[in-house]
């Protein structure tokens, strides 16, 4: 059996357009790279902010193996308990302790590999959280006693803290992959000790838009500077995102390809 292993990581889903791409789209993704596991982040997939039961449920239903969110996470009020109720559904680690939910968890696949997903907060930008290089590397170091395959979804604001951090953690983590700005950067290596490393996967959702949401609202919030809440676009989405090859006995990451 070959070594050489896939994972898939998606960029935010924004509504439920984001959604019904993963629906449709996931299923030609895993016949095309045939992955060990998909993680998503869906902070925005409940009409483009927080994530509901419904949505979680769909999106574990249609393949992805595990969720993660960012500093929307919780904005689905009602559904908020979900982060305590399922172990692959995560919120950033490295939100301020006493929070619901649980920041990292280690997927176990049908053949047995063992694979360590973090969810990770930057500091500047998007709120405040605890320390990203404090957390995150006491969480490194715990799941690899298990498993040296690591996977990070980095959410944040500023592109160089999402790099700094992926050459911090170069050969302890398979990737770091930045998401929140919904824009897909063009950016894509293999950091040198064997990390795969983007500074945005991207939106999943409609690409005709403005970052996800409504041109019309979007562009009225702008002009007006009135805080109107945004929706989701409405039209046909598209997934973007990222497939890393990686060495499933070292957890060295190997390539890195945008989708």
């Amino acid at each position: 059996m070959s070594s050489v292993k896939t994972a898939i990581m998606i960029g935010d889903i924004s509504g439920s357009a984001g959604v019904k791409a993963v629906a449709f789209g996931l299923s030609k993704l895993k016949k095309d790279y045939n992955p060990s596991i998909v993680i998503a982040n869906a902070e925005n997939s409940a009409s483009g902010y927080g994530i509901s039961k419904e949505a979680c449920e769909q999106l574990f239903r249609f393949g992805v193996d595990v969720i993660t969110t960012g500093n929307h996470a919780f904005e689905c009020a009602a559904d908020v308990g979900i982060f305590d109720q399922y172990d692959r559904l995560l919120r950033p680690d490295n939100f301020y302790s006493g929070n619901i939910g649980h920041g990292s968890c280690v997927f176990e696949t049908d053949d047995r590999l063992k694979i360590g997903v973090v969810n990770l907060h930057a500091p500047s930008g998007i709120g405040a959280c605890d320390s990203l290089y404090s957390v995150g590397l006491k969480t490194i170091s715990r799941i690899r006693k298990e498993t040296p395959i690591i996977f990070i979804d980095l959410h944040g604001e500023i592109p160089s803290q999402k790099e700094a951090f992926s050459f911090e953690v170069a050969g302890k983590a398979t990737a770091v992959c930045g998401t929140h700005t919904h824009v897909q950067t063009l950016d894509e290596k293999i950091v040198p000790g064997g990390t795969a490393y983007i500074t945005d996967l991207g939106m999943t959702g409609v690409q005709d838009s403005i970052i996800g949401g409504s041109i019309e609202l979007s562009l009225q919030r702008m002009l007006t500077s009135v805080p109107i809440k945004v929706p989701p676009a409405e039209g046909d989405g598209r997934i973007m995102g990222c497939a890393i090859e990686f060495d499933g006995e070292t957890g060295l990451a190997l390539s890195i390809r945008r989708l």
